[in-house]
């Protein structure tokens, strides 16, 4: 690696550093471009030769994240998978709570969601594609409108739970997930889901 570019990852490294050290001790909007440039042990100026604002640095964080977040989450081809994905995914919520929560605050959180939602409606369709084998086509309504109606609940559920610095467990969120958006999906299938819905609770609380 050319000695330059080795500095300015470091440089970047830093920033995003500063960035994540300064989200946990203060509120991200009290967050200025000075504080981050002195934490990141960087002159002023040289901030904006890497991000236009601290907007920018935090949509690369969080694209970063949800990097992360795609090689922790793998694609569910059985009912034990998509579990241990939900927790996985919670966890890793919860682990990343103070910057999400800098995320669902920020002024242009639309678009620092962006990433998240992407990632959030590729899960839905692999965990409807495995719903759809096991329970058969929803009734009148396709599977990726069946996405889009669960992620974004989720989201705004995961969102209340770190804005209230996630009180709640790791089995007490999944158990209100369950019964608030998954028991409301699976009432769509056109088949008797009631046996499915009793084998899923049954693996689900073990």
């Amino acid at each position: 690696m050319n000695p330059n570019d080795a500095n300015i990852e470091q440089t970047r490294q830093f920033l995003h550093e500063s960035m994540l050290d300064l989200i946990i001790e203060q509120k991200y909007e009290d967050i200025t471009i000075r504080q981050i440039a002195r934490r990141a042990g960087i002159e002023y100026k040289t901030f904006y030769r890497y991000y236009d604002d601290k907007n920018g640095l935090l949509i690369k964080i969080v694209k970063e994240i949800v990097s992360e977040l795609q090689h922790v989450l793998s694609p569910p081809t059985t009912l034990e998978e998509v579990e241990q994905n939900a927790l996985k995914g919670l966890d890793f919520v919860q682990k990343h709570a103070k910057i999400l929560k800098a995320v669902f605050r920020s002024p242009t959180a639309d678009i620092l969601m962006e990433p998240l939602m992407s990632l959030a409606l590729a899960e839905g369709y692999q965990h409807y594609r495995y719903s759809y084998k096991q329970m058969g086509k929803f009734h009148d309504v396709p599977t990726d409108l069946v996405a889009y109606h669960f992620m974004p609940s989720l989201l705004q559920l995961l969102s209340s739970w770190v804005e209230n610095d996630v009180p709640d467990s790791l089995e007490e969120m999944r158990n209100h997930i369950n019964r608030l958006i998954v028991r409301s999906v699976l009432g769509l299938s056109k088949h008797d889901y009631s046996s499915l819905y009793i084998n899923m609770k049954h693996e689900l609380d073990r």
